[in-house]
Order: structure tokens, then C-alpha cells, then sequence
């Protein structure tokens, strides 16, 4: 598993990028972070530099392979940093090893499903129902090309982009955290874009609900990258003083 640290002083914080991203991505907020912690930054397995895993892992086989590291560097608590998919992976570490945990940041992190409208829910079932029938008529005929070429059309850009990890990536959608996270008890902030299309504010407000003490803040003018370009310098003034917090 392909790794980075960056020299800071501090707790140390473990920062887990979002789907199909890599640790790249956190490297600028990283170094806006050093001065108060001691970043790691981790290419999930499948992403960046590091290979994929060996089987259709869950959210929480991630989070088991992020303790081996931790194990590895002699680290007996962290802060945890997590922008989506990421932000799950980090969920599901204060869930399952919360005396691990000291912290928890998350950017719009994945994890809820959203609350879908009917019609949504009907066009979804359609939309399956259909790519099923293509497919079995690919297969009856020999065609292989009207079941392959309808659901991708159709599929998130991740579903489209995910290779080899689409197995991983279909599971990862199916897992919903909803009843699990009220088990998080360590101090939470929760960072979002209001202006966010792929994990909406409405989960955020939800998973700030669920999660005793947690604090939300809601961007006004950013997306579901909120912590890119200048909006990692929006984020860090609401990061840095939560990890100086003594309680």
C-alpha cells in the first residue's frame, strides 16, 4: 500500500481520499495541516499506486487494512480524515476500533443512501428491469452488445470508470451506514458543499443527526470537492482549531 508522510507536529491524522481519487488529491490540505498534526497519506487499495484488493472488499475490510497500517506504525490513536468514499472508510473506523480514534473529519462522505422520490425510485427500477432483459437477450442471441453499452450509459461516472474495482464499488453503494454510525462517540466535524450533486446536503444534515456532539458546516458556494484548489484553505480554518480542541 503505497504511502506518504508528512513531517508536522501533533496527533497523528490519517487522511483517506474519495473514489477513484488518489492521496494527491489531499496533499495541499495535508500541508495546510502540518503545522498541527502529523498527516499520513494513504492510496487506498485500487487507487493511486496501490494494487487492488485481493477480493470484493466492504467498507470495513478497508477499515480493517487502515488499522494494519496504523499497527505497522506503532500508532495507538489517530485522527481520521475522510473526503467520501474515503469519509466511509473513516466511519467505519470509529465505528468498529473507536479507542483507535481521537478525531473525525469528514468531507461529504458517502456512507447514507440518499432519500430518493418515487419517480427517481421507479426510473432506477426501470432502468435495471430493462438492462436485465438486454442482457438476457445478448446472451440468447450472442450479441454481447445491447446489455453492456445500456447500464453504463445509464451508471454513475464511478460505475463507468471503475474497472476492475467496479465489484468493490457496487458493494460500497449497497452499504448503508445508517444504523452503525450512532455508534460514533469520538468529537466529529462535518464539512459539506451545499452545491454538492453526488452525496447531497441533506445527507450531512441526516448524518449529523445520528452522530452524538458532531458539528456540521455547510458551504455555500462548493460542490462534493470542496476541499480543492482554494477551498482547502476554507476547510483548514474550520480543521485546525477542532484538532488544538482539548476536550
Amino acid at each position: 500500500m503505497h504511502t506518504t508522510q508528512i513531517a508536522g507536529d501533533g496527533t497523528p491524522l490519517l487522511m483517506l481520499h474519495g473514489w477513484g481519487q488518489s492521496q494527491e488529491n489531499l496533499h495541499p490540505l495535508a500541508e495546510l495541516l502540518a503545522p498541527i498534526s502529523q498527516p499520513h497519506l494513504i492510496d487506498l487499495p485500487g487507487f493511486g499506486k496501490s494494487e487492488p484488493p485481493p477480493s470484493v472488499w466492504s467498507a470495513f475490510d478497508y477499515a480493517d487494512e487502515m488499522i494494519r497500517y496504523l499497527d505497522m506504525q506503532k500508532i495507538e490513536k489517530v485522527s481520521l480524515l475522510g473526503h467520501s468514499f474515503g469519509g466511509k472508510v473513516a466511519m467505519c473506523i470509529a465505528i468498529r476500533y473507536p479507542q483507535r480514534v481521537h478525531r473525525l473529519i469528514l468531507l461529504a462522505p458517502s456512507g447514507l443512501k440518499p432519500k430518493r422520490r418515487i419517480s427517481q425510485k421507479i426510473r432506477i427500477k426501470l432502468i435495471i428491469t430493462v438492462g436485465k432483459l438486454l442482457k438476457s437477450y445478448d446472451n440468447i442471441s450472442g450479441s454481447q452488445h445491447y446489455g453492456s453499452h445500456f447500464i453504463p450509459r445509464f451508471g454513475s461516472s464511478d460505475y463507468q470508470n471503475a474497472g476492475i474495482m467496479r465489484p468493490i464499488l457496487v458493494r460500497s453503494v449497497n452499504e448503508d451506514l445508517s444504523s452503525d454510525v450512532q455508534q460514533i462517540h469520538c468529537p466529529t466535524l462535518i464539512l459539506w458543499g451545499k452545491n454538492d450533486t453526488e452525496t447531497p446536503p441533506e445527507i450531512g444534515c441526516r448524518l449529523h443527526s445520528l452522530i452524538t456532539g458532531a458539528k456540521l458546516v455547510l458551504f455555500p458556494y462548493h460542490g462534493h470537492h470542496l476541499f480543492q484548489d482554494v477551498g482547502s484553505h476554507l476547510c483548514a480554518t474550520y480543521i485546525r482549531p477542532f484538532l488544538q480542541e482539548t476536550k
